[in-house]
């Protein structure tokens, strides 16, 4: 048998004569609960994952409460797994919230309900925040992920205080957790995002359906996020001006009180009038549908049917062996799904290349459409400034526009010639 390694925390063991799990940290037992028990097991990892970001250190079993002062009354007490569903339910019913949202929460407190799902929610505290966190460590995230995943938990837990779920003094004693700094921790560090490559957009353009293409001109064009041209329809657009206008109502920050408005230049105006011609108001301008008949209807101009072939059945077929017919219109998952798979058509991985280097082959070589915005800012901002950059992609602050606009070297290199 193989020693356990440095980084590996104790085995869940048996007592023969009791049928107990237990695990020996710092050569002490801890005995959890009947082995052949899933509760045992969850206890176990959870006691080890308190044990690790403890540094090692075997964890109190007893946690200390609040002061008197900062306490609520509570309806009730409530698991940590109930306040996670109500907390989902609630944000569900108020409405506007996007499928990716959902998904980005449930992400986030998916760990904390594997550890700590039987866990009433007023006992939960930092330290157990902490051994969350641990784990998120372990699966390689990212330094930025983690921190917000963290914040999405304390606000779960702040909202039980509004529901009258959880004591006060919880959440309050979780908010001091402070987030993971850079060079400070183990966690990994996110790549920077840049703007797409010239030659990479050239090569990929041809290849993708005239809808998609038309989503690429329109972000670099207009420096919009991909969702506020997926939800553009006839009727959003007033054309009655030389720059066509855009008023959105629902957009990334609808639910802060922002407006957000797009505007379309000859060039943009160009791009969209194909997409206008007989189509209803309430109709999205960019349809997958759409572009798949257009593709089927492409095949068969130039495809040499055989004498016998039957092409209504073969087209039922088709469609019967489709797993997901395409939507009506394109969500942010489909609009970079159609922009990947047109980047590895037209960027193969060489069979040449070692398989170690193929992660890193595919990530040279293709793009996600949230990048095409950072095109468009760093463009605004070496013609006409940081302060229009800012207007034109809808960002309240200076700093928020500073993260998509890259710094003009150019101009910084001229000046240095100057006066240097």
């Amino acid at each position: 048998m193989g020693r356990r390694k440095a980084d590996e925390p104790p085995k869940l063991n048996r007592h023969k004569s009791s049928g107990l799990g237990y695990v020996t940290l710092n050569g002490r037992r801890h005995y959890i609960g009947p082995f052949d028990a899933p509760e045992t097991h969850a206890a176990y990892g959870r006691l080890c994952a308190e044990w690790i970001a403890a540094g090692k250190r075997t964890p109190r079993v007893r946690e200390r409460r609040g002061p008197a002062r900062f306490r609520l009354s509570v309806e009730r007490d409530v698991g940590v797994a109930e306040l996670i569903e109500e907390y989902l339910a609630e944000e569900e019913a108020q409405g506007g919230v996007s499928r990716a949202h959902f998904a980005k929460l449930r992400r986030a407190l998916r760990p904390l309900n594997d550890l700590y799902g039987d866990t009433l929610a007023c006992d939960f505290g930092p330290k157990r925040l902490k051994a969350v966190r641990a784990v998120l460590i372990d699966d390689g995230l990212g330094r930025k992920t983690i921190n917000e995943m963290i914040r999405v938990i304390v606000r779960v837990f702040q909202w039980g205080v509004e529901a009258e779920l959880v004591e006060s003094h919880v959440p309050l004693a979780l908010a001091q957790v402070r987030n993971l700094k850079r060079g400070r921790t183990t966690a990994s560090e996110s790549r920077r995002v840049e703007p797409v490559p010239t030659w990479l957009i050239d090569a990929v353009r041809p290849l993708v359906s005239r809808q998609v293409r038309a989503l690429i001109d329109l972000q670099l064009l207009t420096g919009a996020r991909p969702g506020e041209l997926l939800g553009l329809t006839p009727g959003t657009l007033d054309t009655r001006q030389d720059v066509w206008t855009a008023e959105l109502v629902d957009h990334k920050n609808a639910h802060r009180g922002q407006a957000r408005g797009l505007a379309f230049g000859p060039r943009a105006q160009m791009v969209l009038r194909p997409f206008l011609e007989g189509r209803a108001p309430d109709a999205p301008l960019f349809s997958p549908r759409e572009a798949e008949a257009e593709r089927a209807a492409a095949l068969r101009e130039v495809r040499t049917a055989h004498p016998t072939t039957n092409a209504a059945r073969d087209a039922e077929r088709r469609r019967r062996q489709r797993r997901r017919p395409p939507g009506e219109r394109y969500d942010g998952a489909s609009y970079r799904r159609a922009i990947e798979r047109s980047c590895a058509r037209a960027f193969p991985v060489p069979k040449c290349l070692r398989p170690e280097l193929t992660t890193e082959w595919r990530k040279a070589h293709t793009f996600t459409p949230h990048r095409l915005r950072h095109n468009a800012a760093t463009e605004l901002r070496q013609q006409f400034g940081l302060e229009v950059a800012r207007a034109v992609l809808g960002h309240r602050t200076i700093a928020a526009a500073q993260i998509y606009a890259e710094v003009d070297t150019r101009t910084a290199r001229d000046v240095i010639a100057r006066v240097g």
